[in-house]
């Protein structure tokens, strides 16, 4: 029977725990495949669509008329440095004669403009070189936005949904194609909004780990000797009945009678110190004779 009761609670901790884990940390669906194939084919759809005539328009636009000479001064000089006024010609014709002394007045962190350096570096000073690290960050930011969005939503199609969106997207394209910072600071957003939601899962899972380990409260006690109550002995077994002798001064019904305590201990190592029968003292709780020991502690 106790064998039973173990299983019993052991099958019903199993289940909580399974409906605690599906809870906070449902598993994720379909296969590992998947869940990177189809981020991946709709990033490398994404990415064709920034890349195919990325040279195209051949001038500088809008904000590029600063960040370009300021990433090409980070390349020559390790900073950005000042230029003329009349520089957006010279740019669009790769003419790297725009500079003049001193440093340009910085505005902006600099990392941005070292990756659109980086481009300038490996491919010259031309429409395709300065946007080149833009169109790549983006593209990147197809596949963190597929698998956060998959992560969230336990749903492989829902993230390659997203990812399809953002590729779409009319503003997130004109952007893409464009030697600005605005794309570098979304891709660092979104990938530590990234990290908090895997950080999220680690933790429920830690947590559900850790519940796992914790002691039940409907286990079943531990011991050679069974324990159903507090402050009840379940069988002969668990008492020792102690019956001291009479003094020789009072009769047998007299000390029955008398103050002198009978002790009922319980046996039980299983139990606590706390959880023991006590010994009872009181006026006519003495046994009268062997016929009479009661199986249980007699305070409830």
């Amino acid at each position: 029977m106790m064998a039973s009761l173990a299983e019993t609670a052991a099958d019903g901790t199993s289940v909580r725990l399974a409906t605690l884990r599906a809870r906070l940390v449902p598993p994720m669906p379909g296969s590992v495949f998947w869940g990177w194939a189809g981020p991946l084919l709709v990033t490398a759809f994404g990415t064709f669509l920034r890349f195919n005539r990325l040279s195209v328009p051949g001038s500088v636009m809008f904000d590029e008329t600063y960040y370009v000479p300021d990433a090409l001064g980070i390349l020559r000089f390790g900073v950005e440095h000042n230029y003329i006024s009349n520089r957006n010609a010279l740019i669009a014709r790769g003419n790297p004669h725009i500079f003049t002394s001193g440093g340009e007045f910085v505005v902006h962190p600099p990392f941005g403009k070292i990756l659109i350096a980086a481009g300038e570096g490996l491919f010259g000073l031309n429409p395709f070189g300065w946007r080149f690290a833009v169109a790549v960050v983006d593209s990147l930011s197809i596949l963190l936005l597929a698998r956060i969005a998959r992560r969230m939503t336990r749903s492989t199609m829902l993230g390659c949904v997203a990812g399809l969106l953002l590729a779409l997207d009319g503003l997130e394209f004109v952007m893409s194609r464009t030697a600005l910072l605005d794309i570098f600071v979304m891709f660092w957003v979104l990938a530590a909004f990234g990290c908090l939601v895997v950080d999220r899962d680690r933790t429920r899972a830690a947590a559900v780990e850790a519940t796992a380990r914790l002691p039940r409260d409907d286990a079943p006690p531990r011991g050679p000797h069974s324990h159903s109550g507090a402050d009840t002995c379940t069988g002969p077994s668990d008492v020792n009945v102690a019956e001291p002798s009479a003094p020789a001064s009072l009769s047998p019904q007299q000390y029955a009678d008398s103050s002198v305590a009978t002790a009922h201990v319980c046996l039980d190592p299983a139990l606590s110190s706390a959880n023991r029968c006590p010994s009872h003292t009181g006026r006519g709780r003495a046994l009268k004779g062997r016929n009479e020991q009661s199986p249980s502690c007699p305070i409830k």
